[in-house]
């Protein structure tokens, strides 16, 4: 009947001949909704022009070097970042270096002479830095010549600088701060580096002393919109920052959930005692031993794959996806995890990777750090990154869909007979098959659920006793599984 049909534009009673139609649109119940996808970066101020606590948006490698300092951590992160995922927007918030912090140094400690030419390298923070050495070069010549291949574009890409003096080599981090002891410095070990006669002691890097805190960064964007935060500090204090606020952005009053990643630099024994400190649905590290990369970088690169992957498919697993830009830097094969290693570090909420024969670094299995419940019970509910990824997702699309399609709806009980879009009245019963015809859109089309033929069924929905203006809803789901573990008894026959 046309007078339960109510109208935004055409006046009632309106007495000038005509046809006249208003156009609306609404949601078409056969499409789910995309998640804005953005991804932040925190992490220390180098020698760059920028300020801290300043959200730079859209940032770029060029940008970051300026801001941050070309020869900064954060600047070497911003780019990883970029190169594994160009085409998702990335911001940057920095926080001033340590007070009275202090730089780490590596020294290498060069012995002669060499008793044939050929050219050898030291791998420094990832990069390979080569230098000519010729036959009867003594340790002094040998450093100098390390030092000199140290140009100012070297020392940009590694973070360090040199100097040599009586046959020693002395790295120093252009940073200071704790986080710097975690730079990688190693000889080549590859046979076309190896110069006979010549002989080099490394002492890794130490002294970087200080730490700064990301809480005043993160208070600054606690309002903006992010899907993924990359943070290139991991000691405790701001991990524990970084944990709050992840639990923050997931309630259910803020809604702006975020996944934190973080590399580690550690022994076995050193990632399992880290793993006994962590406990974050929304937090993710990625360790490894003696790796040529810097724990950012890894956090970088792991966090913009993982990033755009999961916001294609929250629900499908990140095994095999290549770390962009890895290749040739892992660790030696003597320190890899073993399998039963890794094994353990998944059940501890550390996170895995693989390394092809080619050098190339692939997720092995991606984990939140979380391992037990509110109750302290130990849980798996919510062990691999498709979870939480998966659950925010639905929350965001059934919020969407809701404020998409019932904007200005009344609300009435089971029993109203005026009932519909028509007079835009909605019932708990209206809801509640709303809630079946999307949960099943995200089980047959999206693939992120499942069971929701009997899931959607055991949903409740109720208008609240003391406020008739809300509506109560348990919406209980499933998410979809993934063939982590392939088990297989062949049987052989006699």
């Amino acid at each position: 009947m046309s007078e339960t049909i109510s109208f935004n534009e055409i006046p009632a009673g309106w007495a000038v001949p005509g046809s006249y139609g208003e156009v609306t649109t609404i949601p078409s119940g056969n499409d789910v909704t995309d998640m804005p996808l953005r991804r932040l970066v925190l992490g220390q101020k180098g020698g760059g022009t920028g300020a801290s606590l300043v959200r730079y948006q859209n940032i770029s490698p060029s940008q970051a070097a300026v801001l941050a300092g070309s020869a900064s951590a954060l600047a070497a992160t911003v780019a990883a970042m970029v190169a594994a995922a160009p085409y998702v927007a990335v911001d940057m918030v920095m926080v001033d270096a340590p007070t009275g912090g202090t730089a780490g140094s590596a020294t290498l400690t060069f012995t002669g002479p060499a008793t044939a030419n050929g050219t050898a390298a030291i791998e420094a923070n990832g990069v390979r830095v080569p230098f000519v050495v010729t036959s009867g070069m003594a340790a002094t010549d040998m450093a100098a010549a390390a030092a000199a291949a140290f140009t100012s574009d070297v020392s940009v890409q590694t973070g360090l600088n040199a100097t040599a003096d009586k046959g020693v080599l002395t790295l120093t981090s252009a940073e200071t701060g704790t986080f710097v002891n975690d730079i990688d410095v190693r000889m080549s070990s590859l046979t076309a580096d190896l110069v006979p006669g010549m002989s080099v002691a490394v002492t890794a890097m130490t002294g970087g002393a200080g730490t700064v805190d990301l809480s005043a960064a993160l208070a600054l964007v606690s309002n903006v919109w992010f899907t993924d935060i990359v943070s290139c500090l991991n000691d405790a204090s701001n991990r524990n920052a970084l944990e709050t606020e992840a639990e923050r952005r997931f309630g259910a009053m803020v809604k702006k959930d975020a996944h934190v990643y973080y590399g580690y630099r550690g022994t076995y024994g050193e990632v399992l005692a880290l793993a006994e400190t962590v406990n974050s649905r929304f937090m993710t590290c990625i360790p490894a031993q003696n790796p040529r990369w810097a724990p950012w970088i890894m956090a970088g690169v792991a966090g913009s794959i993982a990033a755009q992957a999961l916001n294609n498919d929250p629900s499908r697993q990140l095994r095999t996806l290549e770390l962009t830009g890895l290749t040739g830097m892992a660790p030696d094969d003597a320190d890899l995890f073993t399998d039963a290693m890794r094994n353990v570090l998944l059940q501890s909420g550390m996170s895995t990777f693989t390394v092809d024969q080619d050098g190339t670094v692939r997720i092995e299995r991606m984990v939140t750090n979380n391992q037990t419940d509110a109750t302290g019970d130990t849980t798996k509910a919510w062990r691999d990154i498709m979870v939480p990824k998966t659950v925010s997702r639905v929350r965001y699309e059934w919020n969407t869909y809701i404020d998409a399609t019932y904007p200005r709806a009344k609300l009435a009980d089971d029993t109203s007979s005026m009932v519909g879009i028509a007079a835009y009245v909605v019932t708990p019963k209206a809801l509640k098959g709303s809630w079946a015809a999307q949960s099943e859109l995200y089980e047959t089309v999206e693939g992120w659920l499942q069971d929701t033929d009997t899931l959607a069924q055991q949903a409740v929905f109720t208008i609240d006793p003391s406020d008739r203006n809300r509506c109560d809803a348990a919406l209980p789901i499933r998410v979809m599984g993934s063939l982590i573990v392939m088990a297989n008894s062949i049987q052989l026959q006699a």
